[in-house]
């Protein structure tokens, strides 16, 4: 038995047995119940034996691993005879468990928790399971059916064809045939005109709702089907093929707390399929909830900000990394998802062009630009031998290796902490060469000490690598070496770099903190359901600390600060009559597109940060005129709420 060698025990059975039970028969018994408790593994033991001349009694206890109902142990006893001077068994389905009977068999109940909620910092739900009202047809009770199809087509907006379709291949004319949804409030509206349609049968359900819409599509995500792959592997936990499951987001990222542990019974049925008795069972684990750092006004306000343009926005509380607002467009309605999407609205999404199911913020890996450039920065005041009051010369071009690179303006001398305000080119390409004499990879090593180039870990599935390029990246991408224009260009936050938003906020509140990368994070609490069981809070994780003394440090956040200051800050007219300094950085992000991607990161208070906003406008232009709009009136919106 414990070998699944069911040919041979069947040869053990005294003949009258193997008479009364085929041994196709006798073998499914077994594979049956091994299948249906999801067996790992049989571990029969002899306790006694008992000979009486021709007969014997075996006493025996088996343990059963079960992935279904956990490991369960029974006693019983096997009645031995001999038939041709050779020791048969005498068998029945007692001997698989000692409460079955013939014609009995074994199935697995499961008892499904509801699923937990997701809410905001303040209690607001962003996830939750509401009663909404499924519309059916009983073809058996329909009397006219002219008036029903015009009845139900009004009701769910449905052309009568669609609808008629769901319940015409009923397998049987008695049975209930779902043939749409409806909220609680439209069914009272519409409740006395249903009522009196034979055939028209309403029942409650729970279903996944999202109140906010598309709002937090991309961090709460959605529910699906389970596919097949995922079935094979949760089928174990209880999950069924017609379960809806998380697939993006937060559903997914939280998975196990948000369904809890399905319970099992393992129940022997009677031939006329009554519960005979439950054989073992695991009891269900509540769902749990989940609480988030996300604030629910302020992500209004940034998707407000952003509009109906591409790109994403991040807002990060550099002090411990949890995410205080994070926005995607386009987006999409996780509601439409939650009783299963249809092929209409499915085809439409995986089709745009724009990729609304991508989360822009973490999964999109956009160029730089300027932004990148108080990594130059660093690497060149820890690596090159530069100081903060450096100088240098702009005259709008800049040449060297037999090339010129071109400057957006004339910046005569400036030193290197107006370099950063003004963000002139000329200085970072003199950065860039020196990097490359002094180290070809000096400044590919600062950035990934400053997060880049890897996952960030935050709490949510798909997140981008991003790229870092290097000389051993660019030998095995393309075959060659890293030369000094790489350098060069890397200086500026062009060439080969790609980074994702959520990144360039987390390097800012690095910079903004004093040096602290910490591992962002939208998960705040995980709430225990009963008493005697641990919450589950989520600590500020400290991933790394920036390779740049505190000097240095501090004269970088000076030329952040002047970026938003006059006479030189790229970005002073955008936040002029701000009642806090700010600091931060513009980017305009050349690509493959004839516009630039528009960037702008930065802080606020500049003197005691406790805020970083990071945003990218997809190819709309200078990262002051579209991008820098956006973070001020994220800003002014926090200001508002603080």
């Amino acid at each position: 038995w414990s070998q699944a060698r069911y040919a041979d025990m069947y040869r053990l059975l005294l003949p009258d047995d193997q008479a009364a039970y085929a041994e196709d028969a006798f073998t499914s018994a077994y594979r049956d119940f091994a299948s249906a408790a999801k067996l790992t593994a049989v571990t029969p033991q002899v306790i006694s034996l008992l000979v009486d001349k021709d007969q014997a009694r075996a006493r025996f206890r088996v343990a059963y691993s079960s992935q279904t109902v956990g490991d369960f142990e029974r006693e019983n006893v096997l009645t031995l005879a001999l038939a041709a001077n050779e020791w048969r068994v005498r068998w029945s389905p007692a001997a698989i468990l000692p409460e079955m009977q013939p014609g009995d068999t074994v199935h697995v109940l499961y008892q499904a928790s509801v699923r937990g909620n997701i809410y905001d910092r303040a209690g607001h739900a962003l996830a939750a399971q509401d009663t909404y009202v499924t519309v059916g047809v009983v073809p058996a009770l329909i009397q006219d059916e002219r008036t029903l199809l015009a009845t139900l087509s009004k009701v769910l907006g449905q052309p009568p064809s669609a609808i008629q379709e769901k319940y015409k291949n009923a397998a049987r004319a008695d049975w209930f045939m779902p043939v749409g949804d409806i909220s609680s409030e439209q069914a009272r509206a519409f409740y006395d005109e249903l009522r009196v349609v034979p055939g028209v049968e309403l029942r409650e359900t729970l279903r996944r709702a999202y109140p906010d819409g598309a709002l937090f599509a991309h961090v709460v995500g959605y529910l699906g089907r389970i596919s097949e792959d995922e079935l094979r592997t949760l089928h174990a936990k209880g999950y069924q093929s017609d379960d809806f499951i998380g697939k993006s987001g937060l559903e997914a990222w939280a998975e196990s707390y948000l369904a809890g542990q399905r319970g099992a019974q393992l129940v022997i049925l009677t031939k006329d399929g009554q519960v005979r008795t439950i054989a073992a069972q695991r009891p269900a684990l509540h769902s749990r909830n989940v609480i988030v750092t996300l604030n629910t006004a302020l992500q209004q306000a940034a998707a407000e900000a952003l509009g109906d343009r591409q790109g994403a926005i991040v807002a990060l509380d550099p002090r411990d990394g949890s995410v205080l607002a994070m926005v995607s467009y386009p987006a999409f309605d996780p509601n439409d998802f939650a009783a299963g999407v249809s092929a209409t609205v499915w085809s439409a999404l995986a089709s745009d062009a724009r990729k609304p199911l991508l989360n822009r913020a973490t999964q999109a890996v956009y160029p730089a630009g300027s932004i990148f450039k108080v990594v130059t920065m660093a690497a060149a005041l820890e690596n090159a031998g530069f100081t903060p009051a450096s100088t240098f010369t702009c005259t709008g071009a800049w040449s060297a290796y037999n090339r010129t690179w071109k400057c957006y303006g004339v910046h005569g001398t400036l030193d290197l902490v107006r370099g950063l305000t003004q963000s002139c080119d000329v200085v970072f390409y003199t950065l860039g060469k020196a990097l490359y004499e002094a180290d070809p990879n000096a400044l590919s090593r600062m950035a990934r000490a400053f997060g880049l180039g890897a996952p960030t870990g935050i709490d949510l599935i798909g997140e981008a690598t991003g790229l870092v390029p290097d000389d051993a990246w660019k030998q095995r991408a393309r075959g060659e070496p890293w030369y000094p224009g790489d350098s060069i260009n890397l200086a500026i936050g062009q060439g080969d770099l790609l980074v994702t938003p959520l990144q360039i906020a987390a390097l800012y509140a690095a910079i903004a903190n004093g040096g602290t990368l910490y591992r962002p994070h939208v998960v705040a609490e995980i709430p225990a359901w009963t008493e005697g069981e641990p919450d589950i809070r989520i600590q500020p994780e400290v991933i790394g600390r920036l390779p740049v003394s505190a000097e240095h440090l501090a004269a970088i956040r000076r030329g952040l600060e002047g970026v938003t200051q006059p006479p030189y800050g790229t970005s002073w007219r955008v936040f002029q009559g701000m009642p806090v300094s700010v600091a931060g950085k513009s980017g305009t992000a050349e690509n493959i597109y004839e516009l630039p991607h528009s960037w702008w990161v930065g802080y606020a208070p500049a003197d005691n940060p406790e805020i970083v906003v990071a945003a990218v406008v997809e190819n709309v232009g200078e990262g002051s005129r579209y991008a820098a709009p956006v973070v001020r009136q994220v800003l002014e919106a926090w200001l508002r709420l603080r």
